[in-house]
């Protein structure tokens, strides 16, 4: 078994938008011991990999298949007790850079560094404020992808297409906070 880490190459395999090879089995044990027999919410993120249900997958296989790739795993109390539903690392791999940071409710940092060289090199990150408000997309960005994942920004948030938000909401799954973009 595996433990995702962030140090360890299956970890940083599913921060990029590339396909994995040769995935080990996982186990993720949660944290606290719930009173309740409460199972993990449909779409979680622990230590940085996103994990979803047996529901939600089958939501991105309908609509998308084999464009995503998920690893079944095993989800344990901390006593050791499996959970009995059944969960997966998911791989988003597909990847855009859809929103105008301009018109979006974002805000900006820049980092700098010298280069060997001794050449400066300036990068302005963006980052989603707390709640943001407005988020606008041009349509063209989004073709036919219903699940995707920034590319040079927001490399770490996921967008959904209307009809998979649509499935999501009718399903009533947990764990997915969700804002809305508008297309300018």
């Amino acid at each position: 078994m595996g433990w995702a880490n962030s140090s360890s190459p299956v970890f940083q395999q599913l921060r990029k938008d590339l396909p994995i090879e040769g995935m080990p089995e996982f186990r993720l044990i949660r944290r606290r011991k719930s009173r309740k027999k409460s199972l993990p919410p449909d779409f979680y993120r622990p230590g940085g990999i996103w994990v979803v249900s047996r529901a939600f997958k089958k939501m991105i296989d309908d609509l998308e298949p084999t464009r995503n790739q998920f690893f079944p795993i095993e989800v344990c109390e901390k006593t050791g007790e499996k959970l009995a539903a059944s969960y997966f690392l998911m791989n988003v791999t597909q990847a855009c850079d859809i929103l105008d940071y301009e018109k979006s409710d974002m805000e900006s940092a820049w980092s700098e560094w010298k280069k060997p060289s001794g050449e400066t090199v300036r990068v302005q990150q963006w980052y989603l404020q707390y709640q943001p408000k407005v988020l606008v997309a041009a349509p063209s960005t989004i073709g036919d992808k219903h699940l995707w994942r920034g590319r040079k920004q927001l490399g770490s948030c996921l967008f959904f297409s209307d009809a998979l938000m649509a499935r999501v909401q009718e399903a009533k799954l947990k764990g997915i906070a969700t804002f809305p973009i508008a297309e300018g």
